[in-house]
């Protein structure tokens, strides 16, 4: 069975997203070439077949989550969940 295990990870800055701090999250190796990894707070998950090809397509997520959440947040009020996910956004990055 695999075990989950305790990461971090450091995001280089992309397009308008400035990392600060480290996203905390988890990784799980299923098998030789296929890893996942997650961030429970925010509900996102990627995998790859190294953990390398799954942080960067964790790293797509987060941006696109990033970009739904602070969009609607302008036009509609958020949930208290959505409120959270803003919350964690917003400590991990600063967007130009």
């Amino acid at each position: 069975m695999a075990q989950k295990q305790k990461i971090e990870l450091n995001f280089n800055d992309a397009d308008d997203f400035h990392f600060k701090k480290p996203l905390k999250g988890y990784m799980l190796k299923i098998a030789d070439d296929h890893y996942v990894i997650g961030n429970e707070d925010l509900a996102i998950k990627s995998t790859g077949k190294t953990p390398k090809e799954a942080a960067e397509m964790l790293k797509e997520q987060f941006i696109v989550l990033a970009n739904d959440i602070i969009y609607k947040s302008k036009y509609a009020p958020l949930s208290e969940r959505e409120r959270k996910k803003l919350n964690i956004i917003n400590s991990i990055c600063n967007i130009i």
